[in-house]
């Protein structure tokens, strides 16, 4: 497949499956393959083989550093940036996103938090929701970020919001006050637009 980007990048991929899973195998078994291919990593869409979630191909801390720096130093691109509709909301989001993911083992602190201070309260949050939903959920330990989050939470935790339209989304909210130190029932019940965000929500599901 071939990726109408700048420069074209093209998408090869195995007729025979068990290639792959040869291939897959042989990569997870060793150390320097990996460190190689995070090395050569270019787009952040190379990634997903690391995918920590499928735990298929070990990634370890000093592979992560390497991405931690790549993302640091700009040298890490994002496939989508050449739409049209892709907004520097989503590029921010994509990396936290990636460093809360593949980095969750080295220190990313101040990158994470230089990264969520440039997401938009201005712009929808509806193509980012996930994305900003994961990281909230599975930040670890960077006290400078949650800090931030913890500070801005009503700001942030009503962007999101207003911007769920599934269930799924809307469950994690409840976890996210509870994360970060609010008091759920409290905020429907005596905030300003607790109560209306909520039943908004609801609709907005149903």
């Amino acid at each position: 497949r071939l990726y109408n980007s700048n420069p074209p990048v093209r998408e090869f991929g195995f007729i025979n499956p068990s290639l792959a899973d040869f291939l897959i195998g042989y990569v997870a078994d060793s150390l320097p393959e990996r460190r190689g291919i995070v090395t050569s990593i270019k787009y952040t869409k190379q990634l997903s083989r690391f995918n920590p979630d499928k735990k298929i191909i070990p990634l370890e801390p000093e592979l992560q550093i390497i991405i931690r720096d790549k993302i640091l130093n700009a040298e890490m691109l994002i496939l989508e940036s050449t739409n049209k509709d892709f907004t520097e909301n989503k590029r921010h989001a994509i990396f936290l996103e990636i460093l809360c993911k593949y980095c969750n083992q080295v220190n990313t602190d101040a990158l994470l938090l230089a990264h969520l201070k440039k997401i938009s309260f201005d712009e929808s949050w509806v193509s980012i929701l996930s994305k900003i939903e994961y990281v909230l959920l599975n930040l670890g330990d960077a006290p400078q970020t949650y800090s931030y989050i913890k500070d801005n939470f009503i700001t942030i935790v009503e962007k999101l919001i207003l911007s769920v339209s599934e269930r799924e989304n809307a469950a994690q909210i409840p976890f996210l006050f509870e994360k970060y130190e609010h008091d759920y029932e409290d905020y429907i019940e005596n905030s300003e637009n607790g109560f209306e965000n909520i039943i908004g929500m609801i609709g907005s599901i149903l």
